[in-house]
């Protein structure tokens, strides 16, 4: 693969992690603006209990995708680091011209 290709796959990678963050995040979110809203509304207590689990939820589901998509990233970066690092060492090495 040459170093255009691998910039294209970085490029690319990127892209693809930081939609699906948006795409993921996006709903967990608006499910802890709904519940906090109802949760403030809620006046039995078996719903508050049910909601309070909810919310609860969505904050182990958004600390859990957000783990996700940084491990994604640190991997995608060690990938590419390795890559190059390969390159570099089946590449000929630099010989001076002889004058």
């Amino acid at each position: 693969m040459t170093k255009e290709e691998a910039l294209e796959v970085s490029r690319a990678t990127a892209e693809l992690l930081s939609n699906l963050g948006n795409q993921l995040r996006s709903p967990v979110s608006e499910i802890r603006n709904l519940t906090s809203v109802r949760l403030a509304l809620a006046a039995i207590e078996d719903e508050t209990e049910y909601l309070r689990k909810v919310h609860r939820s969505r904050e182990f589901l958004f600390i859990l995708v957000t783990e996700i998509l940084a491990s994604a990233k640190t991997w995608e970066a060690d990938r590419l680091t390795h890559s190059d690092a390969e390159r570099a060492a089946t590449a000929e090495p630099h010989r001076p011209a002889c004058n």
